[in-house]
C-alpha cells in the first residue's frame, strides 16, 4: 500500500521482493514447460502449440537405461544421426532429465578419467551443451538444432512486471507476465531438427 510504500522510501528500506522474484520464476518455468512440451491448452484455427517433445515430425530414439553410463553415447548417437538423416547437421543442445543428467556425471572406468557428459561434448563437436530440463519427464532426452528453421521465438513481451492503482492510488498493484509463444517446426520433407529419446 501507499502508506508501506512511503515509510520505505523515507527510511531508505528496501520492500522484500522475494514474492516478485518467486513469480518471474514461476512464469519463466511456463515458458520452459511450453518449449519442451507444448500446451494444448491454447490452439488457434484447431492446431496446438508444439514442443520438443511434441513436435509430430520430430525423430524418435527408443533408449536404454542411463545408469549403464556405456548406453549414453550410444543413445546419443542415435539421437544424432535421427537429425543428420534429416540434414540437420546442428549445432545441438541436449536437453536432459534430471535424473539422466546426474548420470551423465558418472565417470568411465577405462582410465581415461572423463565423465559421460564429457565424452559427449568430445565425440560430438556439433554438441554444443548438455542442460538439464527440469520440465522433461524421467527417462526423457531431447536433441535440438539451434537455428530459426527449428525452433524461433516470437517475442511480442519478454517476462516483465506490470503496476496499476486501485483505492484512488492508495493500494498499488503488480503482475509479472509474459507474452510469446514458441514455434518448433519441421521442413517440407517432414525432417525434423530435433530428436527425442524416451526410456532412457
Amino acid at each position: 500500500d501507499l502508506r508501506t510504500l512511503t515509510a520505505s522510501r523515507d527510511a531508505g528500506s528496501n520492500i522484500d521482493t522475494t514474492n516478485a522474484q518467486v513469480a518471474a520464476r514461476k512464469v519463466a518455468e511456463q515458458m520452459e514447460e511450453a518449449l519442451l512440451n507444448g500446451n494444448t491448452a491454447i490452439s488457434i484455427n484447431g492446431t496446438s502449440i508444439s514442443g520438443y517433445t511434441t513436435e509430430t515430425n520430430r525423430n524418435t530414439v527408443s533408449g536404454s537405461d542411463w545408469g549403464t553410463i556405456a548406453n549414453i553415447l550410444s543413445n546419443v548417437e542415435s539421437m544424432v544421426n535421427g537429425c543428420e538423416t534429416d540434414n540437420y547437421f546442428g549445432p545441438y543442445i541436449l536437453y536432459v532429465s534430471k535424473t539422466q543428467f546426474g548420470q551423465t556425471r558418472a565417470v568411465y572406468t577405462d582410465g581415461s578419467g572423463e565423465t559421460a557428459m564429457e565424452r559427449i561434448l568430445r565425440t560430438y563437436s556439433m554438441i554444443t551443451a548438455v542442460k538439464p530440463a527440469d520440465r522433461l519427464a524421467d527417462g526423457v532426452a531431447t536433441l535440438v538444432q539451434m537455428t530459426a528453421d527449428v525452433v524461433d521465438l516470437p517475442l511480442a513481451w519478454d517476462i516483465r512486471t506490470i503496476e496499476w492503482e486501485t483505492e484512488g492510488g492508495m493500494l498499488f498493484h503488480f503482475k509479472v507476465v509474459a507474452i510469446l509463444t514458441f514455434r518448433v517446426k519441421s521442413d517440407s520433407a517432414n525432417g525434423s531438427g530435433i530428436s527425442h529419446a524416451t526410456g532412457i
